[in-house]
């Protein structure tokens, strides 16, 4: 497949809502291919439809009308509500159809029992007569004449029809003969009918198992379907209910006794919804389907009668054109450019997204760019949908196919539409327009349709423009109604104390800044909670002041006089006080709010509240989630994503300053099925999982980690609560959540198979549902670890195209990932099968020789002309492939270059501290290696000085933008010693942006999204920080490309005074006055200056990473790395002499020990190791070659390992390491594993030694497999510790001020060999040595030193009898007899300034002390800045 391909313009273009304006149903407009999902989201079920649902009605706003015959009433459910706001029931009977008109009236069938069709005007609360009739009406309908028609089923088979333009209540006969028959004029249990614009009457005519056609004025019918039709195509139908056209005049029919649904189309009748030819309950099955309805996107309502449920069937599909590809040779042989034509089907648009010419590859200099939007399926009739309180954002892949430039000039506008779009609006200045993508940030557009259109003009012939638009909705949301502060849903409530429940203060409205609380009118509701119903007569809810009486279920109150109403508008009843002892005690009560909208009465929303009365006195606690939007309100519970922490804070806010004591309780709920509410149980483990599933549980923030619901998968209802303990009471509050079901039921698939990293690569995740929708997909890939998963590409459409990185090295297997994320973040892993990436070198090789021998001719390059559309998700990938390969190259060259005979201190991997002594030429042994060595590092450092550019210019939208482009910029610049000045500062700047998005997007999202975008960025950050400090630190050799732009001379450098080169003492080169010497300091200055302000930045992205991650984590909580381990125990002969006779370390695994090295210690520390363990491969293949060579010498000891088997444990031969493994049955501790391997190892030995000397050291080693449970404990151990340390520094910097004062003169102490300084930031008197010493004269200064402070200062202060608690020496050798000084931080002799010294050693002590010690107010206050600042433990 080509580069290119994943930019072809395949347009795809929606027909729907092409209706009459005057219409009140939908007719969209469906292509003769089109699809609907086969697995149905259910839109309602029993209890709240009942039994066998009859009547479903959907208008061309989206409400939804439910006819519910067991009930006796019609629901209405508005768009975007998930329960019905409105309950018509007075006087109904068994009522089977509805239809709705423009005006909003409701015609409702009434005759089963009462004779008539019933006429429901907007927001009436009783009924008038539309029509008389003497049987029900199984189908009602009014057509555009305004003439209501009635097919009375059971007894009359017959369809009438009446005048709604007067007040009569007769009807006319339009179709059957009033007795059942099979002729052209009769019909038998006629059942669901439709009226086109002509008037042509359809009807399901039910037992004669046919659609018939009764033309305007025609008493014979003519049979469209099922029995008898002539029709193309025809089909069987079985007892057909309903019947429905589409804007074309092609049926859509429910075909009820097959359980299925049937439409027409050219080609004659299809199944398109059921199609099993079996009746069923699954999602994909029907059972006796009744009726059907479009809403005005082309999805499909059915009413599943047996089935006790509304099913809603999504359209998945509506292309109306095929695309066929070319293949065309561009420059890069392994490359290809799909060109895509299009043939349109039976079906014409007058819709123009893009022009398909430019899509075609001219021979001219320049064509018009090429545009598709991401997603591409919008028009003005069927607009994408956003709530106002959504982001959003619209992508774009833009193919440039301008030989001269590929500049572009992009931009954004957006327009007011109503049946046009002609209002172009200013946009908010949050909304970056001047992107090939376009964010909108929630609340910045107001309610409406729009238009939102990108223009692409190229620089270089600026008459070749191209735009394209997509149509956006944007739409109301639900408010959140809180009762009390927080939205707290439980609370524990005084007896004798005042109960106030103001939703309208505490509301809130996620479409605005703050809640009107004005434009609602508000109605309360109480029952006792798990006992009794709310309180009703008939199904209507009894309001709490209401004096009415239900028998059934009693009140709350003891009297409606005991609640007063509050706020400025008492009438709005915005806020309600309950007087002291209104509520029995030792109840639950559960109050209900029902808010109704004073300008929009289809606005409301209902909100809850749980009350436990107590007989106490202590003040009510609020909780909430600190990341609102992850906790989104469900009525009684907050749903809650698994794959997600759980971060919540209390407040008292009333007389709290008492309180003894905080404990948060977590409870398991179950349903067990004959209760209306859950019965919660305990969480008795809590104490096991402390500090590692549960932080702060005595303090008022608490932390659930994602484990507590990882591990227990089973449980769907959770509930956190939390206990303030005051003197002599407690009070409590909590949150339930229930947990939020992942996408499922789909897949995802990969084409082709296998490619290189320049194959566009095909991505198709169908058929996922979650009820919240489908927010967008995601796609991560690794090699081997799982852990180290990096973020290739992220789409809000289920099919996109991606550019992979390489597999592993020896298979080129690629493992893949696809997140699948709901609307609520809640995330669906889909593990792919592995496929093979190789590297395309070939492709690579082209675009660094074209780079360095024809940089003009990069615009033909496909690479490159994809980089230069702004997609950041091709961007972020092929920049990831490319950091990828040329990271392998570079270590390879280096690897190449030492084998070569190059020192490996001479090609970058110094160590810190050591110089070389020249930074321009490289001496070496080897010369030419080292020349060809220097041309590569340049080569490809010119490279990624040219790449880096396009990583600048793109826009950061989610966090998934942020993840994407922190990891591609993580691994492009690994390499630091291939980083120029230009690349650093672009990766730094680009970095530091991500971290500032990062940071104000922190309290939006996931920690776990927040926890990877952190580790990503810091990466960033400290390989641009090792890159620029390298070549200053002579760690590194100066880039060519660095070099010559630090000594190009300027043309105005005379006339420039703010120039550098103007002022010659920047620049200098000291005392040496050769040009050398004057071209090395002006690049020197010029490093520096770049050095500092990537220092200032690095410095800023930590403290926005950290306060980013710092709203996430609780006390004790930290960001781990869970990985298992190896604990190793040596025993050999080196350990026999200079340690004990068993010598313990843990073993790691080497990505993750290199990965930490890397960043803490820089790329000469890994190209070291990298170094000896190189050398250390090479005398292993020697040492291998020889036993190779000397094997069939060696004389055989036969050895039976099962006869050391025991205490639960035993023996095996491992292949092919030379190793005897230990098995266990069962689980064991870990100080069994050891004893057991330590008692064998003693065994062997001896008994081996009876047969040969040599098996003398025999098991100089052994390790101990163990897993993350263990590391953790050690670090919960360590995080123990910090909290204590921590408690300890903040009372030190509390009581500082009171400390008294002890001046200390630390040079009287000094003597020929040693001095001592003051230590910044520990509390620390360090050592000094001039010369190498021997260990015991600094022992023997030490101690003597520390003798004489201890003396002296007794003789001050009893508190420094024990001074100099402890001290270190340095040391290094075998012998440990000399001291190794190691560079520390110290204050000068005024204080005033640090600088760094090297040490020998140290006198440790108390922090009190130390400062007390400090000579003057300048180092008491530098210190104390540095030691306040400083934030974690120091070991030594």
């Amino acid at each position: 497949m080509s580069v290119v391909n994943s930019f072809k313009l395949l347009l795809i273009t929606v027909f729907l809502s092409h209706q009459t304006t005057s219409l009140s149903f939908n007719q969209p407009k469906f292509c003769p291919s089109a699809t609907w999902n086969s697995t149905a989201v259910t839109f309602s079920s029993s209890p709240i439809v009942g039994n066998n649902p009859n009547g479903v009605f959907v208008d061309t706003s989206n409400t939804v009308y439910v006819g519910e015959p067991q009930l006796n009433r019609v629901q209405v459910w508005p768009v975007g509500h998930s329960n019905p706001t409105r309950n018509i029931s007075n006087g109904l009977q068994n009522p089977q159809a509805i239809f709705v008109t423009t005006n909003g009236d409701i015609y409702i069938d009434n005759g089963s029992n009462n004779h008539r069709v019933d006429k429901w005007t907007l927001n009436a609360t009783t009924s008038t007569t539309a029509l008389t009739v003497t049987d029900t009406c199984y189908g009602l309908f009014v057509d555009k004449n305004n003439f209501l028609f009635c097919s009375n089923g059971p007894g009359l088979h017959q369809v009438i029809k009446k005048s709604l333009n007067n007040n009569a209540t007769n009807s006319t006969l339009v179709a059957g003969i009033g007795t059942p028959g099979t002729t052209a004029y009769a019909l038998d249990q006629p059942r669901g009918i439709f009226v086109d614009n002509n008037i042509n009457l359809y009807v399901a005519d039910c037992q004669n198992n046919r659609i018939q056609l009764f033309k305007n004025g025609q008493k014979n019918a003519t049979t469209v379907a099922g029995a008898g039709a002539g029709a193309p195509g025809n089909i069987t139908l079985k007892h057909p209910t309903g019947v429905l056209l589409d804007s074309d005049g092609y049926l859509f029919i429910v075909d009820s006794d097959n359980d299925r649904i049937i439409a027409s189309g050219p080609l004659g009748f299809r199944c398109i919804i059921a199609c099993s030819n079996s009746h069923g309950s699954s999602s994909t099955q029907l059972n006796k389907p009744f009726s059907m309805s479009f809403d005005r996107y082309g999805n499909i309502f059915v009413a599943d009668q047996n089935n006790n449920r509304i099913q809603k069937f999504l359209l998945s599909n509506n292309s109306c054109y095929e695309a066929t590809t070319h293949q065309a040779q561009l420059t890069t042989d392994s490359i290809n450019v799909t060109r895509t034509s299009l043939k349109p089907t039976t079906q014409s648009t007058s819709q123009v997204l893009a022009s398909a010419s430019n899509m075609v590859i001219s021979n001219q200099n320049c064509s018009p760019p090429g545009i598709i939007l991401i997603p591409s399926t919008s028009s003005l009739a069927s607009p994408m949908q956003f709530q106002r309180q959504q982001d959003f954002y619209i992508n774009s892949n833009i193919y440039l196919n301008c030989n001269t430039s590929l500049a572009m000039i992009t931009k954004w506008t957006v327009s007011n539409c109503t049946s046009i779009c002609s209002q172009q609006i200013v946009v908010d200045q949050t909304i970056s327009t001047a992107y090939s993508e376009v964010f909108i940030p929630a609340r910045t557009l107001p309610y409406g349709l729009y238009e939102l259109k990108l223009t692409v003009t190229m620089v270089a012939a600026p008459r070749m423009i191209s735009s394209a638009s997509a149509y956006v909705e944007i739409t109301q949301t639900g408010i959140t109604p809180n009762l009390v502060q927080l939205g707290t849903l439980y609370v524990t409530h005084g007896y004798q104390e005042d109960l106030i429940l103001d939703p309208g203060q505490y509301s809130i409205d996620p479409d605005e800044n703050s809640f009107n609380g004005t434009d609602w009118i508000y109605e309360y509701y109480c029952r006792i909670y798990s006992s009794y119903n709310f309180p009703n007569i008939q199904g209507v809810l009894i309001p709490i002041d209401d004096s009415r009486i239900d028998l059934q279920n009693p009140s709350c109150l003891k009297n409606s006089t005991l609640l007063q109403y509050r706020g400025s508008n008492s009438s709005l009843k915005s806020s309600i006080k309950i007087l002291p002892a209104a509520l029995p005690s030792n109840r639950t009560y559960q109050f209900m709010v029902y808010m109704v909208n004073r300008r929009n009465s289809s606005r409301t929303a209902t909100g809850y509240l749980l009350v436990q009365v107590e007989i106490i006195k202590s003040p009510m606690i609020y909780i909430a989630c600190v990341i609102s939007t992850l906790c989104s309100e469900n009525q009684e519970f907050q749903l809650v994503n698994p794959t997600t922490q759980v971060a919540l804070f209390s407040i008292c806010p009333d007389n709290c300053t008492v309180i003894k004591n905080i404990t948060w309780n977590v409870y398991q709920g179950f349903d067990n099925g004959s209760s209306t509410t859950v019965q919660w149980v305990k969480f008795n483990q809590m104490n096991l999982y402390e500090n590692n599933w549960f932080f702060g549980v005595n303090t008022s923030n608490f932390t659930a980690t994602n484990q507590l619901f990882l591990n227990n998968p089973q449980i769907m209802y959770w509930q956190f609560e939390v206990m303030y303990s005051f003197s002599s009471d407690t009070s409590s509050s909590a949150l339930s959540f229930i947990i939020n079901q992942p996408p499922t039921n789909g897949s995802c698939s990969i084409s082709p198979l296998n490619g290189t990293t320049s194959t566009s690569f095909t991505i198709s995740c169908p058929d996922w549902f979650d009820k919240d929708g489908i927010q967008d997909y995601s796609l991560y890939v690794y090699t081997a670890d799982i852990s180290i998963k990096v973020i290739i590409a992220f789409s809000a459409v289920s099919n996109f195209q991606v550019f992979l990185p390489a597999g592993n090295d020896t298979t080129s297997l690629l493992n893949i990932i696809i997140n699948i994320r709901d609307t609520s973040n809640c995330i669906t892993e889909y593990y792919m099968s592995p496929i093979t990436v190789r590297s395309d070198s070939e492709g690579i090789n082209k675009l660094i020789t074209t780079f360095q021998n024809s940089a003009n001719s990069l615009t033909s390059n496909p690479l490159v002309r994809i980089l230069s559309s702004g997609n950041q998700n091709a961007v972020g990938q092929i920049i990831t492939s490319l950091a990828n390969e040329f990271n392998n190259v570079n270590t390879k060259n280096i690897e190449d270059a030492i084998s070569n005979g190059i020192s490996a201190t001479t090609i970058s991997v110094s160590s810190l501290g050591e110089s070389q002594t020249s930074q321009t030429t490289i001496v070496s042994v080897n010369n030419s290696a080292t020349i060809e060595y220097n041309s590569q590092l340049n080569s490809y450092a010119n490279v990624r000085d040219y790449l880096i550019t396009f990583t600048s210019n793109l826009l950061i939208t989610t966090s998934d933008s942020i993840k994407l482009q922190a990891s591609s910029l993580a691994r492009f610049t690994e390499a630091t010693n291939q980083l120029t000045q230009k690349t650093s500062m672009l990766a730094s700047d680009k970095c530091y942006q991500l971290a500032q998005a990062l940071y104000s997007m922190a309290n939006k999202i996931p920690y776990e999204d927040v926890q990877t975008a952190a580790n990503q960025i810091s990466q960033c950050a400290s390989n641009v920080l090792t890159a620029i400090n390298g070549p200053l630190q002579q760690r590194t050799s100066i880039l060519d490309l660095d070099f010559s732009r630090s000594t190009n001379f300027p043309s105005d450098y005379d006339t420039d005074l703010e120039s550098v080169w103007a002022h010659p003492n920047l620049v200098d080169g000291g005392n040496d006055y050769s040009w050398g010497a004057i071209e090395q300091g002006r690049y020197n200055y010029y490093q520096k200056q770049a050095a500092n302000q990537i220092t200032t930045q690095v410095n800023q992205i930590t403290s926005l990473l950290t306060s980013a991650l710092n709203i996430h984590l609780n006390i004790g909580q930290n960001i781990t790395m869970n990985t298992s381990s190896i604990l190793s125990f040596h025993r050999g002969q080196w350990y026999q002499v200079n340690n004990t006779s068993w010598h313990c370390h843990l073993c790691v695994p080497m990505e993750q020990c290199f990965r930490e090295a890397k960043q803490k210690l820089g790329d000469g520390y890994v190209n070291d190791v990298r170094t000896k363990y190189q050398e250390t491969l090479k005398k292993f293949k020697v040492r291998k070659q020889k036993l190779v060579e000397n094997v069939k010498s060696l004389q055989s000891i036969p050895f039976n390992v099962t006869a050391y088997e025991g205490n639960g444990f035993g023996l095996v031969w491992m292949i092919p390491h030379p190793r005897i493994g230990v098995y266990s049955e069962n689980p064991q501790e870990l100080r069994l594993l050891y004893d057991f391997m330590v008692g064998v190892n003693e065994q062997m030995e001896r008994d081996l030694l009876l047969e040969d000397e040599s098996f003398r050291n025999f098991g100089c080693s052994f390790c101990l497999f163990f897993g993350d449970d263990y590391v953790w404990e050690i670090q919960n151990r360590f995080q123990e510790t910090l909290q204590k340390y921590k408690e300890k520094k903040r009372k030190l910097v509390e009581y500082v001020d009171s400390l008294q004062s002890i001046p200390f003169n630390v040079t009287a102490y000094e003597n020929d060999d040693f001095g001592l300084v003051w230590m910044i930031p520990h509390p620390r008197i360090g050592v000094y040595s001039q010369k190498p010493q021997e260990l015991h004269s600094l022992y023997n200064f030490m101690a003597g030193v520390n003798e004489q402070m201890e003396k002296y200062l007794s003789s001050k202060d009893k508190f420094f009898e024990n001074f100099g608690c402890s001290f270190c020496l340095f040391v290094s050798g075998k012998n440990q007899t000399n001291t190794t000084p190691r560079r520390f931080k110290v204050l000068n002799e005024t204080g005033t300034d640090v600088k760094r010294t090297e040490l020998v050693g140290y006198i440790q002590m108390n922090e009190q002390l130390y400062y007390r010690l400090l000579p003057d107010e300048n180092h008491q206050q530098k210190w104390f800045n540095e030691f306040e600042r400083h934030e974690y433990v120091d070991i030594t």
